[in-house]
C-alpha cells in the first residue's frame, strides 16, 4: 500500500497525466488532452495556479470531430491566454489531409475573439516544448498538450525542473 500512495509524486509515475514540472521560476502543466472535456479540466485546473502570463499548446488528433475543435477552440480562446500555439499531429492525421484538424482549431480561435497575432503555429510537440520553454519566464505557465515522445518529453522536462 505504501508505494500505492506514493504514486503520482512523481511526474514520470503517469507521464503525460497533469504532470506539474517547475522551471526557472515558471511552471509548465502537461497533458495528454484529446478530447473538449480533457482540455476543459485541465484548463480549469491550470487557472488555479497563479502565473503572469499563460501559453497553451494544443492540437488535436485527426479523428476527432469538427465540432470537437471547435468545442477545444473556444475554451482555449476563453482562457485568454498570452499566446496560443497550435500545433499539427503528422503522427496522428488518421485519415485527414495535414492542416485540416489544426485549421478549424485556429479559425474556431478567431471565431471566438482570440487575436490572430496571439496565435502561433508549429509542426511537431518537441517544437512545441523548445518554444515553450525559450518562451518561459518566471511566474509564467505553460499549458501543453502532449500527444508524440511524450515520455522523452516528459524527461526533458523533468531535466530542467526543481523538484
Amino acid at each position: 500500500t505504501e508505494a500505492l500512495a506514493q504514486f503520482g509524486r512523481h511526474p514520470l509515475d503517469n507521464p503525460g497525466r497533469a504532470n506539474l514540472y517547475r522551471i526557472d521560476g515558471a511552471q509548465v502543466l502537461l497533458d495528454y488532452g484529446h478530447n473538449p472535456d480533457g482540455i476543459a479540466a485541465i484548463l480549469d485546473a491550470a487557472a488555479a495556479l497563479p502565473h503572469k502570463r499563460l501559453l497553451i499548446g494544443v492540437g488535436l488528433p485527426g479523428d476527432r470531430s469538427y465540432e470537437a475543435a471547435r468545442a477545444v477552440g473556444a475554451r482555449v480562446a476563453a482562457a485568454n491566454a498570452t499566446l496560443v500555439i497550435v500545433k499539427e499531429l503528422s503522427d496522428y492525421l488518421r485519415g485527414r489531409p495535414e492542416g485540416e484538424l489544426s485549421g478549424i482549431l485556429r479559425a474556431s480561435l478567431k471565431s471566438h475573439g482570440f487575436p490572430e497575432k496571439r496565435t502561433q503555429y508549429l509542426r511537431t510537440d518537441v517544437e512545441l516544448v523548445g518554444r515553450a520553454l525559450a518562451w518561459l519566464k518566471p511566474g509564467d505557465l505553460a499549458v501543453l498538450f502532449l500527444h508524440e515522445n511524450v515520455a522523452q518529453l516528459s524527461e526533458l522536462l523533468l531535466s530542467r525542473a526543481a523538484l
